[in-house]
């Protein structure tokens, strides 16, 4: 009984830490379009770039990148679809679409893919 136990709780620590999103942690697609149509926030992708990104009321989006390799920025749209948002830029994946997900975090958003891959955080400013 206790060997289950401590395989319940690994596997629970495992799951926790593994920067695999689960779906009960997830906001809704209705929570994260007010939480993110017409706001800005701090944006940082985990490999060196940071800088501000905006969800514009009419649906464009913009990126004002600070440092890395997407440092002077990049435009493009968004919609809210899949169950969070999806979004195309000019500059970054030469156009093509990715949609995410959004997780409440202490002050802020962590975006992840719809394979589950945490991806951007995003900060209040």
């Amino acid at each position: 009984m206790k060997l289950k136990a401590i395989l319940a709780i690994t596997t629970v620590a495992m799951i926790a830490t593994s920067g695999v999103a689960t779906a009960a942690a997830m906001i809704s697609q209705a929570d994260m379009e007010a939480a993110f149509k017409g706001k800005s926030f701090k944006d940082d992708d985990g490999a060196g770039n940071i800088g501000t990104i905006s969800y514009g009321a009419d649906m464009t989006i913009k990126y004002d990148g600070k440092t890395g390799a997407q440092a002077g920025g990049d435009s493009g749209t968004y919609k809210f679809d899949k169950g969070g948002y999806c979004s195309s830029w000019k500059k970054l994946r030469t156009g093509a679409e990715k949609c995410f997900t959004a997780e409440k975090i202490d002050n802020g958003y962590q975006l992840w893919t719809l394979d589950g891959k945490k991806d951007d955080t995003l900060t209040a400013q």
